[in-house]
Formats: structure tokens, C-alpha cells, sequence
């Protein structure tokens, strides 16, 4: 804005000094068109960052659907809440305001509570289907399909931001190494 400014403020004087008015429309006119394309380029940035914000939140927001779906279900009286239940309500709603206060933890935070739910931690659902496997006298843990199937839509659909945040911390870690 300043630039813009000082940008008017100078040709101002020019057309002062040479009493030529065209020049001083033509620059008002260049100085207008180069600031509404910054600012649509900036508004454009914004929507773009909003776009990929609003794609993260997805997999957060189908478990919050389907929790939802199991509270109503415990209220009509259809289903009896577990441990498991009220324990993913908890971080749920934890994670729904991490969403306001941190956006970058809770996108990690939802990986964490699918992955708890993944492996037999956590339930959102009514009938919770698990399998398990046996290798000798080895049990290993039970897995539910349904939040292993969200897990990966987690994964599918935060890609991208996960590497780019793992990549940044590698970055910071060495900038704290070569700083020592």
C-alpha cells in the first residue's frame, strides 16, 4: 500500500511539473489494474489454503458424523455405551476444538484417534466388527475394518500435508543441530 502511495505521490509531482493530465490518468489506471491483480492474487492463495484445510478436515469430520449418529442411537435408547464409546466422545471433542486452537496438531490428532479405533482402542460405531489373528501363542491386536477403511481415507486424503509437515520438522531438526 505504501508503494502504491508513493507511486501516486510521485507521478502526482511529475504531472505537476510537466502539466500533462493523460499521464497522470494513464498511471492512476496502472497503479489500480497492478493492485486489484495482487489482491485477487492474494485472495486466490487464500481460498487455495482454505481449499486444502477444508479437505483435511474430512476424515474428522466423518468420525464426528458417525458418532453422532451412535450418540443419537444410545439417547433413542437402541444401544448401550461402552467405555470405548465415551472414550472416543472425549478425544473427539477435544480434537473439535484442537481444530480451532491448532489446526496442524489436530490434523495429527485425528490420525492418532484413527489409529487408536484401528486397533480395538477406540469404537464409533454400534456393532463393532473386529478380527483378529493368532501367530503361535502370539494374539496379535483385533482390528475393526471400518476404521481401518477411515484410517486409510486419512491417509489417501492428508498425504500430501503429513509429508509436508514431517519434512518440516526433519528441516527443523537440522537447523537445531548445525546452530549447536
Amino acid at each position: 500500500m505504501a508503494k502504491i502511495f508513493s507511486y501516486f505521490l510521485t507521478t502526482l509531482l511529475m504531472t505537476k511539473i510537466n502539466g500533462n493530465l493523460s499521464i497522470y490518468l494513464n498511471s492512476l489506471y496502472f497503479c489500480f489494474l497492478n493492485n486489484s491483480k495482487h489482491r485477487f492474487a492474494k485472495k486466490s492463495a487464500q481460498l487455495s489454503t482454505m481449499k486444502k484445510k477444508i479437505t483435511c478436515i474430512i476424515p474428522y469430520l466423518l468420525t464426528l458424523i458417525i458418532l453422532t449418529y451412535y450418540w443419537i442411537n444410545v439417547i433413542a435408547g437402541n444401544s448401550a455405551p461402552t467405555v470405548k464409546h465415551y472414550l472416543a466422545l472425549e478425544l473427539v471433542l477435544v480434537n473439535g476444538i484442537l481444530y480451532v486452537k491448532k489446526y496442524t496438531w489436530a490434523v495429527l490428532f485425528t490420525g492418532a484417534i484413527l489409529l487408536c479405533a484401528t486397533f480395538n482402542l477406540l469404537t464409533f460405531y454400534i456393532a463393532t466388527q473386529t478380527a483378529g489373528m493368532r501367530i503361535g501363542s502370539i494374539q496379535l491386536p483385533e482390528i475393526q475394518y471400518w476404521s481401518l477403511l477411515l484410517l486409510f481415507c486419512y491417509g489417501c486424503i492428508n498425504f500430501n500435508f503429513l509429508t509436508d509437515r514431517y519434512l518440516d520438522y526433519k528441516e527443523a531438526k537440522e537447523k537445531r543441530k548445525s546452530t549447536r
